[in-house]
């Protein structure tokens, strides 16, 4: 804030120099429409800069967002490949379960061949052979022989068919088993594939988030680097306006030092009416009505030397503090404000290079811009700027050159 106003009032005094040396109204306005190109091009800079700013601080969170989501789906699709890679090793066990099953499958159906066997063997032996030969004394060796032999036929069916059911439970237990981890697995590689897919979904919407931002940043960084150099542009016109308006001022000084040194050298009358006119405040007069800006008592004349040796450009009327100040005539304000020397002043545009200005105002009524009429009130009497006393100091130029008002005011 403090940087803007120093610029701001730098600004309005190149305007005030511009206009009151003489150089025109036109060029004045140039300055004060390059002045406030500069500082709409500034807050533009300012505001692109923090976007551009913002845009970087979301480009750099969408980027490790970004970087998360490769790493999300690294890590899943490594985790599916370790779940296919189970898979297809289960798959080989399983594939292994089922022709063990089927080894089993052929092994049992030759048991139960086995035992067929020995269950016909069984059956031609007949159901009373042992009785017989338990009755035939005279072969008593063949009948221990049959009954050991039916005994080992018993035998043979009983670990038979305990080899038969452990062989069928071992190939439900292999089947199931198999079967229980391959859906394990199956569903395992389902959510992987489900999540990997949205991973890769998500990584693709940050990608095309970044690719956003980047657009963005680039566009921000661009129109940061145009806006800059604009500023610098502007800078430069302003300073070149700065230095045409000082040379300008000084080329004022000196023809104003000219013009005293030939009044200096003019007829004893004229000498005695600018002696006259330099009197003290006891020989002041009343003003006012008309034309003149305010009714009070003239103080200073115009061309009256002042303490710096120099005549004044203007003329000091005297009045009661907040008596109403009004347009000498119709015109536009072009300076509104405070000013160094001047206290609170204002400075109308009446055209045909006619300018005034109002100073030491208590306050002012009329900003920049604004249309006023002849006789409307736009100031009150005061002492800004180290005036000593309530009153109002007016100047009337023309083409930058001081012009007495009590003549031009009495019209």
């Amino acid at each position: 804030m403090p940087r803007f106003f120093s610029t701001h009032r730098a600004s309005l005094v190149l305007v005030v120099l511009l206009m009151w040396a003489g150089i025109g109204s036109a060029w004045a306005q140039n300055a004060a429409n390059t002045e406030r190109r500069l500082q709409q091009t500034r807050e533009q800079l300012r505001q692109t800069a923090a976007e551009r700013r913002d845009a970087e601080q979301a480009l750099q969170a969408a980027n490790a967002q970004l970087r998360q989501a490769d790493a999300n789906v690294a890590r899943s699709s490594r985790q599916l490949a370790e779940v296919e890679q189970a898979l297809s090793k289960q798959e080989e066990q399983l594939a292994q379960a089922r022709q063990q099953g089927a080894s089993l499958q052929a092994a049992i159906q030759a048991q139960r061949g086995k035992l067929a066997s020995l269950l016909r063997d069984s059956q031609r032996q007949g159901n009373h052979s042992a009785l017989k030969l338990l009755l035939s004394q005279d072969q008593l060796a063949d009948s221990q022989r049959v009954l050991a032999y039916q005994r080992y036929l018993q035998q043979q069916r009983i670990e038979l068919l305990d080899k038969i059911n452990a062989d069928l439970a071992q190939v439900k237990a292999l089947e199931l088993q198999a079967g229980q981890l391959q859906a394990r697995l199956l569903e395992q590689r389902e959510q992987h594939r489900l999540l990997t897919s949205q991973l890769a979904r998500e990584r693709q919407s940050q990608r095309q988030a970044v690719a956003r931002l980047n657009a963005q940043h680039a566009e921000k960084k661009s129109r940061e680097t145009a806006l800059a150099r604009d500023v610098r542009s502007l800078e430069t016109v302003l300073a070149n306006l700065r230095s045409q308006a000082a040379r300008a001022a000084s080329a004022q000084r000196q023809q104003a030092s000219r013009n005293s040194a030939s009044a200096a050298t003019r007829s004893s009358g004229s000498r005695a009416q600018s002696a006259r006119a330099s009197q003290p405040a006891a020989s002041s007069v009343r003003v006012g009505g008309g034309a003149w800006p305010l009714s009070g008592t003239l103080v200073t004349r115009f061309g009256a030397r002042q303490s710096d040796g120099r005549p004044a450009s203007g003329i000091l009327i005297e009045a009661a503090a907040g008596a109403p100040v009004t347009a000498v005539a119709a015109g536009k304000v072009v300076y509104s404000d405070w000013m160094t020397g001047y206290g609170m002043i204002l400075i109308i545009d009446h055209g045909d290079g006619y300018m005034s200005l109002y100073a030491h105002n208590e306050s002012l009524l009329r900003d920049v811009g604004s249309r006023v009429a002849r006789g409307e009130q736009i100031a009150r009497v005061g002492n800004s700027g180290g005036q000593g006393r309530n009153a109002l100091y007016f100047e009337l130029r023309r083409n930058g050159r001081p012009v007495d008002p009590t003549t031009w005011l009495r019209r």
